[in-house]
């Protein structure tokens, strides 16, 4: 009964998203939506390394060379921006793992402290390389081509609702490819390594290759949605990929709740996406009353918006217990 509910649930949801675009068609609004999805795809990355016990602080810093990766192929190599995507995607991938060799040695603190110095070093690395655009950044980066279907012209300098489409295309792909590795034994192996390494590695599970893969598939991830920004912004700056964007990344995860590596960035990024735009008009105090909230929330409820029903159920047991102790002592 819950399976069916949740599938009637998912696909309920599924519609009101693909029909949202035509219902409404504000620019603004579906600016919104697609820059929400990038960043509850950036905050499942982020869970995606806690549950193989790993806490990244480099995760906008792979986003960045996602970017940066695709705009020159498409700038300086004049490669079609659909194949930009899988090729960034392919790269960043590589780059972590050769960044991996090196990093995955090392474990807790000092692990947080090198990817810190990674996320901090990449918009200053970049900024000084001409090649890069500098601190400027890069500008006139190419949309994706046109597509023409016999009945439909695709044009992604027409509007924004093409963009949207692609970003929900890419938002499946990414979740059923997790999905899939958390479904074998991979997946088992990752949560193993996250409960405790020591443990995991007594049972015969290799936790460098296992941490390795999680560390590649999330910055292949992040670096998949880097490259869509760069064709959607159509210019990109290092200091928007800097390390206060790790932090608002990491709120979008633990907002929701990182028991659910989707369902959690969802709601965190849909809470840190859109409240700020409802709070615009009063913008002195806009991000005061965003961080009190923030405050309120990670302070009463560590695990998450999303364990608000478990411990409802927790509460009313513990007071249903207490009745019944009352009423057999009476």
């Amino acid at each position: 009964m819950k399976r069916n509910l949740k599938l009637v649930g998912l696909i309920f949801i599924l519609v009101i998203i693909v029909v949202f675009p035509f219902v409404d068609k504000s620019p603004y609004h579906v600016d919104v939506i697609i820059t929400l999805m990038m960043n509850a795809m950036l905050g499942a990355a982020f869970i995606l390394l806690m549950r193989a016990g790993m806490l990244s602080l480099a995760v906008a810093a792979f986003w960045g060379i996602g970017s940066y990766v695709s705009a020159i192929l498409a700038t300086k190599f004049d490669v079609a921006v659909w194949l930009c995507f899988p090729l960034t995607f392919i790269i960043t991938g590589v780059i972590a793992f050769i960044l991996g060799l090196a990093l995955l040695k090392n474990t807790g603190f000092s692990f947080v402290m090198l990817t810190a110095v990674i996320g901090m070093l990449f918009t200053t690395a970049v900024g000084n390389f001409q090649y890069f655009g500098g601190f400027v950044g890069i500008s006139e980066i190419p949309r994706p081509e046109t597509i023409n279907l016999s009945f439909w012209q695709i044009d992604f300098a027409a509007d924004k609702t093409p963009y949207y489409f692609l970003m929900l295309i890419i938002v499946i792909i990414i979740i059923v490819m997790v999905n899939t590795f958390n479904r074998t034994w991979t997946g088992r192996a990752w949560a193993g390594i996250g409960m405790n390494r020591r443990l995991a590695g007594s049972l015969g599970i290799n936790v460098l290759r296992y941490k390795m893969i999680a560390f590649v598939l999330s910055s292949a991830i992040t670096g998949l949605i880097g490259s869509y920004l760069a064709h959607y912004m159509t210019v990109i700056v290092p200091a928007s990929y800097g390390i206060w964007k790790v932090v608002y990344i990491q709120i979008y995860a633990i907002l929701g709740g990182v028991g659910q590596i989707f369902a959690g960035p969802f709601l965190g990024a849909g809470i840190m996406t859109i409240l700020p735009e409802l709070v615009r008009p009063i913008q002195n105090f806009g991000n005061i009353f965003v961080g009190i909230i923030l405050i309120l929330v990670i302070t009463l409820i560590p695990s998450g918006l999303l364990s608000l029903p478990v411990k409802y159920r927790e509460i009313k047991s513990k007071y249903m217990k207490k009745k019944t102790r009352k009423s057999n002592t009476v």
